[in-house]
């Protein structure tokens, strides 16, 4: 799985792409709907977002604040990458 969201990604975090216009190569995949509030998302491939170390811990911040809002956010980047959004 991970060679595949290698390949598909071009090891690039996707938060510093579109928000930063950076390429920055990724350090961790994050779990948009996390995986305690539902195991059968863990793998889903539009659940997951490669993203820095530093952007992730900034993600999970934002989920302090407003977790929906910020899960819109980031599915919207996913689907925009993958070529059905925005």
């Amino acid at each position: 799985m991970k060679q595949f969201l290698d390949s598909k990604y071009k090891g690039l975090c996707l938060y510093s792409y579109y928000i930063y216009d950076r390429i920055v190569p990724y350090d961790v995949f994050h779990h948009i709907v996390p995986i305690k509030e539902d195991w059968n998302m863990r793998l889903h491939l539009y659940n997951l977002i490669p993203l820095t170390n530093s952007i992730h811990e900034k993600i999970h911040k934002m989920y302090e604040n407003d977790q929906e809002r910020t899960q819109r956010e980031l599915q919207q980047l996913v689907a925009k990458w993958n070529g059905f959004g925005e």
